[in-house]
């Protein structure tokens, strides 16, 4: 759908011509996130949607490392500072 037709379809519902403009640059502006079937052709096959769980997994577990990480180091760092406040 091109942004010309949008514009007079809208306006044909009575949306003024600045309402009009302003969805259609919303519409452009979010079709670039949507998904083509390019985009879905990897998860077609039984094997592309393993490497693609496999994937999200694999990032799934790095950051849950990294917190667990980052959390480890704050209690280490609280308890150094609790023992220097009291000492």
């Amino acid at each position: 759908m091109n942004t010309i037709e949008i514009l007079s379809r809208l306006e044909q519902v009575n949306f003024t011509t600045e309402q009009a403009r302003v969805i259609t640059e919303i519409i452009e502006d979010r079709q670039s996130e949507l998904a083509t079937k390019n985009d879905l052709k990897p998860l077609a096959t039984k094997d592309g949607l393993q490497t693609e769980i496999l994937k999200a997994k694999y990032d799934l577990v790095r950051w849950i490392v990294g917190a667990l990480i980052l959390n480890v180091g704050l209690v280490v760092g609280l308890v150094f500072a609790l023992i220097k406040l009291f000492i």
